[in-house]
């Protein structure tokens, strides 16, 4: 079989080495969001804004996929708005080719609304915790953009949304594990309409995410394993493939966090 973009987990692309292996696929495109300074200080995040930061140098590089500055939307903290995120998804990613790259990754926290529970949100810079409804991004925003503006058939999304702990009582009714589990639900929902997407997400349900300054200075246990296997840790010919990557990233926090975070996998991420 020979090998294409995001398949199988045999033959998944390659995020690193992004040039002479797969020659066709010369575009990759990003958008990066990260969140750890909210207008609501009480929402407030230690260090999704450096996940973000970091993960957005690595792209650049030739060893994490050599993506061209311009196409990149990097949006931390203040410059991470419901406008500019929306704006971001409606516009952006329009301009990828089918056979092109697409990396989508979020560091922020993500929520129901805590009168309609079966409607979820990513809880953008300028969110309003008493009126998520009205200020926050609906994650059907993702999954339309998705289906109807993008026309990449290989995309990768990246979430790192379950922070719900810190928030819950904050924000709504819901307790923090209810919170995570319909992110969680949400997400998946987004990757099964989609063949080609590659999903990875930071927990489980009823998990939440961990930070501190024990990863390498100041990281979420997830984007700290995340950077680590694409810049090489997860390769086991030379090349660090998605199949490769996400395994990696979910046995090292299993054993980084004593089995108290497990990140997840889209049920539909690498079978089409």
């Amino acid at each position: 079989m020979t090998q294409e973009v995001m398949q199988t987990t045999d033959r998944a692309v390659s995020l690193i080495n992004a040039s002479t292996q797969y020659p066709e696929f010369v575009d990759r495109w990003a958008i990066v969001v990260g969140i750890s300074r909210y207008q609501h200080q009480a929402m407030n995040l230690r260090f999704a804004h450096r996940d973000a930061e970091k993960l957005c140098e690595l792209i650049q590089t030739p060893s994490g996929g050599a993506f061209a500055q311009d196409h990149i939307i990097k949006l931390i903290d203040e410059e991470a708005t419901t406008a500019n995120i929306t704006r971001a998804l409606r516009s952006f990613l329009k301009k990828p080719a089918s056979e092109d790259i697409v990396l989508i990754y979020f560091a922020c926290h993500g929520a129901p609304d805590p009168d309609r529970p079966d409607i979820v949100y990513l809880l953008t810079h300028d969110t309003v915790p008493t009126d998520i409804s009205g200020t926050a991004l609906p994650m059907r925003e993702i999954d339309l953009c998705l289906r109807e503006n993008l026309q990449a058939e290989r995309v990768i999304l990246i979430a790192d949304t379950c922070h719900s702990a810190a928030i819950g009582g904050k924000i709504g009714r819901r307790s923090a594990v209810d919170d995570s589990a319909e992110v969680l639900r949400y997400l998946r929902e987004v990757g099964n309409t989609k063949p080609g997407l590659a999903l990875l997400t930071s927990a489980r349900a009823n998990e939440t995410s961990q930070e501190g300054e024990q990863w390498n200075g100041g990281h979420g246990v997830f984007t700290h394993y995340l950077l680590e296997g694409m810049r090489g840790a997860a390769a086991q010919d030379g090349v660090v493939r998605i199949g490769e990557l996400f395994d990696y990233v979910c046995d090292q926090v299993e054993q980084a966090t004593d089995n108290r975070q497990h990140p997840s996998v889209g049920t539909n991420s690498f079978d089409q």
